[in-house]
């Protein structure tokens, strides 16, 4: 009977690893080059002489990390990374999913403060550009072993905020995530990629990488291209999505913005407020359905924080920030996936706290054993209660901004945990109305 017991632990321990695969997930780095000018305009004239450097040359003053509720600057960038790689090395080998916003905030208004308020496009443009470039640079530094896979957010633009790039600043952000890829995958990425951001590419075993351009979706789109874009990517994700059913695999799909409302502005404003487009969402959860068997998982981020949500059985996992702007400590997160289905095993996730010239990471919790449970991600989300008194409940809420107690996120509030709890399994509008009105009662 002991043998039989051995024969079958040993059984499933070389099936567990042999078809696993691990990813690191980063979100939101919201980098700044612009840290360490003065708080007075055109008051940087040294950083700007890197616009005609090499970002392998770019160096800062910055001598302590960035604060928090700052953007991140490179003292935290370079540090924090360099800290997280060797918090894991001892990891077998992964790939690193980057879902989207390299870039600080309004990066083009900065910009023109700091170096020249009256700078050409191509000026911005080509700065920004160099700025993601830098970014992911630090990141292969850090991760050399690693492939990166990056998905723009809503701030990676060199027009504004939510709107398509330039064609030719998207060529060059292509070209330059494309070296972090294996070169086999190169030409093909940069092909995809440089026509309006989105890509799908092979991962190992019987997975499929799709990385959306979710910004022309959103309801903050406001450039003339973006509605068509919008069309034309679903279009393109459902022939995808059938390619990948025909031939029995399985997707991953990484994008910026989740789906349903946006619940921190919800709770702020006291109305509701989508995240995207009705009309797209709608035909976008459309596709989800149908093909909900062949789409395993969804990597977002744009919250700054730890969320989850479930459409059509498919999880929606929202990563904690590695930026700290939100008043966070900075995010990361190791998944392990099946990789003959893209399905979840399980995950970790890792927080640094910004201190005095120090950067550890640190283990915040981990799925399944935090929450004491077996089932799937997506099960164990629709089963979540409502009641603020459930221990399960108090953990999500706790992890949800890091563990940081002194600067709450209105989730903390447990006037507004009833927007949050319907956000999870709530993606329409009327459905999310609904909930609302079913805990009011």
């Amino acid at each position: 009977m002991i043998f039989k017991r051995l024969i079958l632990w040993c059984l499933i321990f070389i099936t567990h690893n042999v078809f696993a695969n691990k990813a690191l997930i980063l979100s939101d780095i919201h980098f700044t080059p612009f840290a360490n000018c003065s708080a007075l305009p055109l008051f940087c004239t040294k950083n700007k002489q890197l616009e005609v450097l090499p970002v392998s040359s770019w160096t800062f003053k910055d001598s302590k990390p960035n604060e928090y509720r700052e953007e991140t600057n490179s003292y935290f960038l370079i540090n924090a990374l360099d800290s997280l790689g060797i918090k894991l090395k001892t990891e077998s080998s992964f790939d690193i999913f980057v879902t989207g916003d390299l870039l600080a905030h309004s990066f083009d208004e900065q910009y023109r403060y700091y170096y020249n308020p009256f700078a050409s496009k191509g000026e911005v443009s080509d700065f920004s550009y160099k700025t993601i470039s830098y970014v992911l640079f630090q990141i292969h530094k850090a991760f050399p072993k690693s492939s990166i896979y990056y998905v723009l957010g809503n701030n990676d633009t060199d027009t504004q905020d939510y709107n398509l790039p330039t064609d030719e600043w998207l060529h060059k952000v292509a070209k330059s995530a494309a070296a972090n890829l294996p070169h086999s995958e190169q030409a093909d990425f940069i092909s995809q990629f440089s026509s309006s951001g989105y890509y799908s590419l092979a991962l190992s075993g019987g997975v499929q990488l799709i990385g959306l351009n979710i910004n022309p979706l959103s309801n903050k789109a406001t450039d003339n291209k973006s509605k068509q874009v919008a069309q034309d990517e679903l279009i393109w994700l459902e022939k995808q999505l059938s390619i990948i059913a025909s031939s029995k695999r399985h997707a991953i799909i990484l994008q910026h913005i989740p789906l349903g409302i946006d619940v921190y502005k919800t709770s702020q404003r006291n109305q509701t407020i989508m995240l995207l487009d009705s009309q797209l969402q709608s035909k976008y959860l459309g596709i989800l359905k149908k093909y909900s068997q062949q789409v395993s998982i969804i990597y977002a981020g744009h919250f700054h924080s730890e969320y989850w949500q479930e459409v059509y059985n498919i999880p929606v996992m929202g990563t904690l920030s590695f930026n700290t702007l939100f008043g966070n400590h900075g995010g990361a997160k190791l998944v392990n996936y099946d990789t003959s289905n893209g399905k979840l095993n399980n995950y970790v996730t890792y927080v640094v706290a910004i201190g005095n010239k120090t950067t550890t990471w640190q283990e915040l919790y981990n799925y399944p054993n935090s929450y004491s449970t077996t089932k799937q991600l997506g099960a164990f989300i629709k089963d979540l209660p409502y009641q603020i008194s459930d221990t399960k409940v108090k953990q999500y809420r706790l992890f949800y901004n890091g563990g940081v107690r002194k600067y709450p996120q209105p989730i903390s509030n447990d006037i507004f945990w009833k927007n949050y709890y319907c956000f999870l399994n709530n993606i329409n509008l009327a459905e999310f109305k609904n909930c609302i009105a079913k805990v009011n009662k």
